[in-house]
């Protein structure tokens, strides 16, 4: 399992928006969404994914992510409601809300 780390300190705007920037072995991940906490579940609502290519994050790479989150955001589930896709697989469509 490759490192995840935190590259700078978490961005959130007066929308609740919140915006992180990390490091995967050699992969920059830049994540948005809107985060919504109640009791132990986190949602994020609108969630947009950026990598260094198509696919490069993969389904380990996310689920990695997901336990980081979980524990910084001390939680025993997220919720990811993701945003309507705007380019690769399928744009125009928005994924189903699912939990981890």
């Amino acid at each position: 399992m490759r490192d995840v780390r935190l590259l700078t300190a978490l961005d959130i705007d007066e929308q609740d928006i919140v915006t992180a920037r990390f490091v995967r072995g050699n992969d920059l991940i830049e994540i948005m969404a809107a985060v919504v906490l109640e009791g132990r579940v986190g949602r994020l609502h609108g969630v947009h994914v950026q990598g260094s290519g198509a696919n490069s994050l993969g389904v380990r790479g996310l689920l990695e992510l997901i336990a980081w989150a979980k524990g910084y955001f001390d939680v025993g589930k997220i919720r990811i409601v993701g945003a309507t896709r705007t380019s690769g697989a399928g744009p125009g469509r928005q994924p189903r809300p699912f939990d981890v």
